[in-house]
């Protein structure tokens, strides 16, 4: 019996002992989440006065933008994004969009399409090439100056666009200094001997590349993407200016999410938005609430888009050159007059993207 209650004694002592030993853990981990939850809190506090700093935002209203968005999630499959450059200088205030890019993005699984309609690609309709749409666009209604454009891109590769983003050559080289510059691989040297001076004479001067990685300022960018009339046939064209302009915009892109210091992030993110804010046409307007809206960014930002163009040499070719009936200037224009071949095209480019 002295034994039995011995042990009894001993399983009580063992019993209580566990008692007050997950007792001491549970306040031990409760204290340790409250910690958790606590840092968390003030870093985040941290992050949205950064921010706030950098885009000279009131916290308040960062707050209530990041909740509405977030409570309020774009829910299409996709979303899409035309990019216009427009080449305006001091000797040619000109209303031409000499880049037209559609950027459209599977939400579902982040990947990306950049989509480059050419500038000399004739519409039967307008009687005039894709690029002067902006200018009769605005002519019509200087209150929705895209409207032409956005809608006859839409019926043209059957894909809604949500934004138009209006960049000018002034946007494209103060954003590049503001980051400091870009890195560019330069394919093949070449030089332009009719490059424009832009100072008001009319003039040329001579710009000149060389094959490998250079870090071009904005400035050095401009003359990069705008050359065309370089003796080299592969680069003296149309279709390479367009490829050198996506390769600017993607620099861009890799430029502004590349690697920095986890504590410089807030405040650069915020300074970018700040310059969009102010410097960038875009159509709808956006805010905070819109990018929060975009929870597939975080998808977008991690993978290389794709490029494409209409193709208009070899067998594969759904547009071939012309001569514009009124002008008398090269235009493309669908094979047979067939537009329904470019929204095939892009459809089909558009399935790439599961």
């Amino acid at each position: 019996m002295a034994d039995k209650k011995a042990f009894v004694m001993v399983g009580q002592k063992i019993i209580f002992f566990l008692i007050k030993f997950l007792k001491k853990l549970a306040s031990f981990c409760l204290l340790g989440a409250g910690i958790v939850v606590f840092s968390v809190g003030l870093f985040s506090l941290w992050v949205g006065w950064q921010f706030s700093r950098g885009a000279n935002l009131k916290p308040a209203v960062l707050y209530h933008d990041l909740k509405w968005g977030w409570q309020h999630p774009d829910g299409s499959q996709y979303h899409s994004f035309l990019l216009l450059g427009l080449d305006q200088r001091p000797d040619n205030p000109t209303l031409l969009t000499d880049t037209i890019l559609l950027v459209t993005v599977n939400t579902r699984t982040g990947k990306g399409l950049f989509f480059s309609l050419p500038r000399d690609l004739w519409l039967d309709d307008q009687r005039t090439k894709i690029n002067a749409l902006y200018y009769y666009g605005r002519q019509r209604d200087s209150q929705h100056p895209f409207g032409l454009l956005k809608t006859t891109v839409e019926r043209l590769t059957g894909q809604k666009i949500d934004q138009v983003i209006l960049l000018t050559m002034t946007n494209v080289r103060d954003l590049i200094d503001f980051l400091g510059g870009i890195d560019i691989y330069v394919e093949r040297s070449f030089q332009d001997a009719h490059f424009p001076r832009d100072d008001g004479s009319h003039g040329v001067r001579t710009v000149s590349f060389q094959k490998g990685w250079q870090h071009f300022s904005g400035r050095r960018a401009l003359e990069y993407m705008r050359s065309r009339k370089s003796s080299d046939p592969q680069e003296g064209n149309d279709l390479a200016r367009e490829r050198r302009q996506q390769e600017v915009l993607l620099a861009l892109e890799k430029t502004i999410i590349k690697a920095r210091p986890w504590w410089q992030m807030p405040y650069f993110l915020g300074q970018m938005y700040d310059f969009v804010q102010k410097n960038i046409l875009i159509r709808p307007h956006f805010t905070l609430a819109t990018i929060a809206q975009w929870r597939w960014l975080v998808r977008v930002i991690q993978q290389q888009p794709l490029r494409q163009e209409l193709p208009w040499q070899g067998n594969n070719a759904i547009l071939e050159t012309g001569v514009d009936p009124y002008y008398g200037s090269w235009i493309l224009q669908p094979r047979r007059g067939d537009y329904a071949l470019i929204k095939k095209f892009f459809q089909a480019q558009l399935r790439r993207l599961q």
